[in-house]
């Protein structure tokens, strides 16, 4: 196995007819993850990922097991700025 094991799940908040463009999106890219539509009010999102969230996407979380948030970004995310955050969590292995 390279590297840590983790699962990566995207919550699309497009409206629900956007469905088949967000996974385009997401195909496009060829992101490999669980990928949920959310079509709930958009409070009741905010308040269950981050209360101090201003509700603006795109919005990114990086959870660690047992639910220690380790990045936190609003606004497109730079995958150098999300591969440190894995990094500098996942406890390294020497031989």
């Amino acid at each position: 196995m390279r590297g840590p094991r983790f699962e990566l799940v995207t919550v699309s908040a497009d409206e629900p007819e956007r469905r088949d463009d967000a996974l385009a999106l997401l195909r496009r890219h060829q992101v490999a993850a669980t990928n949920a539509l959310f079509t709930g009010p958009a409070h009741v999102l905010t308040e269950t990922l981050d209360p101090s969230w201003n509700g603006g996407l795109p919005f990114a979380l990086l959870v660690a097991p047992g639910g220690r948030v380790l990045l936190k970004s609003q606004g497109t995310l730079a995958i150098d700025r999300l591969r440190a955050a894995i990094r500098d969590w996942t406890p390294t292995t020497k031989p």
